[in-house]
C-alpha cells in the first residue's frame, strides 16, 4: 500500500474532530466510524449542518469540516478505506477493532495514534490470528500527537498544540517496497511521524504514562480526607522540580527495563540481523522528550 485516499477514523472523541480537519484539509476523503451512543446522530446533524469548526492554535479557523461518509455500522464506512486510524483511549481499543477487522480492505494499513497502550498486541492477535489477514500492516504511535478538545460535538472543537514529531513502530517487523515514515508524514502532515523499528519501543516510551503519573503522585501524595483545596489546581503549569525528577527517574528505569529486553530481542530475531539498542535507542530522556515533540513552540 503506497497510494492512500480515503481514511476512515474509528472513534468520535476529541482526536478525531481535529484529525477530521487535517486529513481533509491534506486532500483525503475522509469517513467516520462512530457506534458510541448517540454520536453518529449528532455527525449527521453536523453534516446536514454548517459541519465542524476548528479554531487552530494560531487563533485562524478551518470551517466547513464535513466527513464523506459517517456511520456506527463498519461495513458502510470501512471497506473502502485504505487507512483506518484510532485515535482512542485503551478501553475502546479491542472492541474498535473486532468490529472493523470483518471489513478491511485488501492491504490497508490501521494505526493507533497513540498505540504505546499494548494496541499491536490486541490487533495481531485478532486481525492476524483470528482472521489470517496477513496482508494487513499496523503501526502504532508513542503520543497522541494533538492537544485538543471540542466545545459542541461534531461541531466546534479547539487545537490548544500540536506535536510535530512523534515515534512509530509497525507490526510484525517486515520489510516493506515503500517508505511507510514518508507516506505517514504526507498523510498527516505537519506532523512529521519517525520510524522506529520495534512496537515495544513505542510502549516504553516516556509520554502520558510517565507524564501524567508523575505529576499526579507529586500533587496528590500529601492528601488526606481532611485536605481541601482552596484554589483551582493546574495539571501542567504547576509542575514542580519535584514531579520532573519523578520523570526522569522513571524514564531512567524505562530505560534500564528496555536494554534488558535488547539482549533477549537480538537472539529472537537472530535471523533478520538485528543491531544491539532495538529497543533501548529509542527511548530518549523526558527532557529530550519535550524538545523532539514540541520543537520551536519551546521558548524557554
Amino acid at each position: 500500500m503506497n497510494n492512500i485516499e480515503t481514511i476512515c477514523i474509528a472513534g468520535g472523541g476529541n482526536a478525531a474532530h481535529i484529525f477530521l480537519g487535517i486529513l481533509s484539509r491534506n486532500g483525503f476523503n475522509v469517513n467516520l466510524f462512530v457506534p458510541f451512543g448517540d454520536e453518529c446522530e449528532k455527525w449527521v446533524e453536523s453534516m446536514n449542518g454548517d459541519g465542524l469548526k476548528i479554531k487552530m492554535p494560531e487563533g485562524n479557523y478551518i470551517e466547513n469540516i464535513k466527513p464523506v461518509k459517517v456511520s456506527k455500522n463498519a461495513e458502510d464506512v470501512v471497506p473502502d478505506a485504505d487507512l483506518v486510524i484510532l485515535p482512542l483511549p485503551a478501553f475502546a481499543v479491542e472492541s474498535t477493532i473486532r468490529a472493523i477487522a470483518p471489513h478491511l480492505k485488501h492491504e490497508a494499513i490501521v494505526g493507533a495514534l497513540p498505540g504505546n497502550n499494548g494496541f499491536h498486541w490486541v490487533a495481531q492477535k485478532i486481525i492476524f490470528e483470528e482472521y489470517q489477514r496477513n496482508d494487513i500492516l499496523i503501526f502504532g504511535t508513542n503520543q497522541l500527537p494533538l492537544n485538543c478538545r471540542w466545545s459542541e460535538y461534531g461541531k466546534e472543537a479547539t487545537l490548544l498544540a500540536i506535536k510535530k514529531n512523534i515515534q512509530f513502530a509497525t507490526a510484525p517487523i517486515k520489510e516493506l517496497d515503500f517508505d511507510i515514515a514518508d507516506l505517514l508524514s504526507t498523510v498527516f502532515q505537519p506532523i512529521k511521524l519517525n520510524y522506529i523499528p520495534h512496537m515495544i519501543g513505542v510502549c516504553l516510551y516516556p509520554a502520558n504514562q510517565v507524564i501524567h503519573g508523575c505529576r499526579l503522585y507529586d500533587q496528590f501524595k500529601d492528601w488526606t480526607p481532611e485536605k481541601s483545596y482552596q484554589e483551582k489546581l493546574f495539571f501542567y503549569s504547576s509542575v514542580t522540580d519535584e514531579t520532573t525528577e519523578l520523570m526522569d527517574q522513571m524514564t531512567q528505569e524505562l530505560h534500564l527495563i528496555a536494554s534488558e529486553l535488547d539482549k533477549h530481542l537480538i537472539e529472537y530475531y537472530k535471523d533478520k540481523n538485528v543491531e544491539p539498542g532495538l529497543i533501548s535507542d529509542s527511548i530518549h530522556s523526558i527532557h529530550e522528550a519535550m524538545k523532539i515533540y514540541y520543537g520551536d513552540n519551546i521558548t524557554d
